[in-house]
C-alpha cells in the first residue's frame, strides 16, 4: 500500500487481485483502488485496471474485501488509532511508534476481556506468543485459540510470534484464524526462509523475521527484502519474565542504520525502565508483556512507551 497527501487529504493506493479464483492466466489483471481516508470514513474514488506480465499470488478469500485489507494496514482497526496512523503517514516520518502488548502474561481464562482492555487502553496491536514445545520447551496456544479470539475482536491487528520448529506447517491455519502478521524464527529454517516468506505473503499475511539472542544480525541481511519487520529478541524465547538483555541493542542499531524504513521490533523484558534504550537504538515496534499487562494503569504505561519511541523518531 502506498500513500500520498494532497491539499490536506490522505490518499492510498491499494492493490487487490481482480480474479477471484486460483485459475489465473499467464497475464493477471489487478484492480487499483484509490481510497480517500478522511476523518472517520473511507470513500472509493477511482478504479483503474492494468495488466502485468507475470503471475502474482492470489490472496486468500479472507483478504479480498477492502474492509479486511484495511485492517492489515492500520495498527488496530479502531477509528482513533486509524486517525493517529494516518497522521503519522501524512507527516512522512520514516517509521511509526507501535506498541503491542504480549498477552502471554494475561489471564488466559479471560483472554477476550484482557485483550480488549489492552486495546481500549491504547495498544496498537496484540502480540500472540505461540510455542510448540520443540523449538522452545514451553507450550502456549495455537490457531484454535487465535481463531476464537478473532471472532470476539474483529478489527485489531494480530501478530503471532511463532516460536515453532516448523513455521511453514502453521501458515494456513494461522491465516484462516485471522492473523495479520506471521513472525517466525529463521534459525530452524535457514535453508527455507525465502519459501516460508513467500507462503506467508501468499496466505495474505505480513512477514516478520525473528532473531534469537545468539543469532548474528548479519544473518538476516539476505532476507530483509522479503520481510515487513524484523524482531530482535532481548531475552531467550520461550519464557516470560526474563531480564532485558541490553547487549542486543547493537543489532537494532545496525538494522536501523542499514534499513531506515524498516519496522524493527524488540521483545523481552521491555518496559518503562529500558524503553529509552530500545527507542534510541532504533526500535519502533515495542512488545511489552508484564510491564503493561500487570500495570495498575495500562494506559499510562502504553502512552509512556509510545512517547519515548516517538521522541527518538523525531530526532534528526
Amino acid at each position: 500500500m502506498s500513500f500520498f497527501a494532497h491539499e490536506g487529504l490522505l490518499f492510498s493506493s491499494l492493490f487487490l487481485p481482480f480474479t477471484a479464483t486460483r485459475k489465473a492466466t499467464s497475464r493477471h489483471r489487478l484492480s487499483i483502488f484509490t481510497i480517500l481516508l478522511q476523518a472517520d470514513e473511507i470513500n472509493l474514488c477511482t478504479t483503474t485496471l492494468v495488466d502485468v506480465g507475470k503471475p502474482i499470488p492470489v490472496l486468500s478469500s479472507r483478504r479480498r474485501t477492502i474492509g479486511r485489507r484495511k485492517r492489515s494496514c492500520l495498527p488496530d482497526g479502531r477509528r482513533a488509532a486509524a486517525k493517529s496512523h494516518c497522521q503519522c503517514v501524512k507527516n512522512m516520518p520514516r517509521v511509526c511508534a507501535k506498541i503491542g502488548p504480549s498477552i502471554l502474561n494475561a489471564d488466559l481464562s479471560q483472554l477476550h476481556a484482557e485483550s480488549q482492555r489492552l486495546l481500549d487502553n491504547g495498544a496498537d496491536y496484540l502480540h500472540l506468543d505461540v510455542m510448540d514445545g520443540h523449538f522452545v520447551p514451553n507450550l502456549t496456544f495455537g490457531h484454535p485459540m487465535v481463531k476464537c479470539l478473532r471472532a470476539k475482536i474483529r478489527d485489531a491487528f494480530f501478530e503471532t510470534h511463532m516460536m515453532v520448529a516448523e513455521p511453514a506447517r502453521w501458515i494456513e491455519p494461522m491465516a484462516d484464524a485471522g492473523v495479520d502478521q506471521y513472525t517466525f524464527h529463521i534459525e530452524p529454517v535457514m535453508q527455507d526462509v525465502e519459501q516460508v516468506c513467500r507462503k506467508v505473503h501468499e496466505a495474505g499475511m505480513k512477514v516478520g523475521l525473528a532473531l534469537k539472542p545468539g543469532t548474528a544480525v548479519e544473518v538476516v541481511e539476505q532476507f530483509v527484502s522479503l520481510a515487513d519487520m524484523v524482531l530482535v529478541m532481548t531475552v531467550e524465547p520461550g519464557f516470560g519474565g526474563q531480564a532485558f538483555m541490553a547487549d542486543m541493542m547493537p543489532k537494532v542499531v545496525w538494522l536501523r542504520e542499514n534499513y531506515p524504513d524498516l519496522d524493527i521490533e524488540v521483545d523481552g523484558g521491555v518496559g518503562p525502565k529500558n524503553i529509552d534504550t530500545c527507542a534510541q537504538a532504533g526500535a519502533n515496534m515495542i512488545v511489552s508483556g508484564t510491564a503493561v499487562v500487570q500495570a495498575t494503569d495500562q494506559r499510562a504505561v502504553i502512552s509512556s512507551l509510545r512517547d519515548s519511541v516517538e521522541k527518538s523518531i523525531k530526532k534528526p
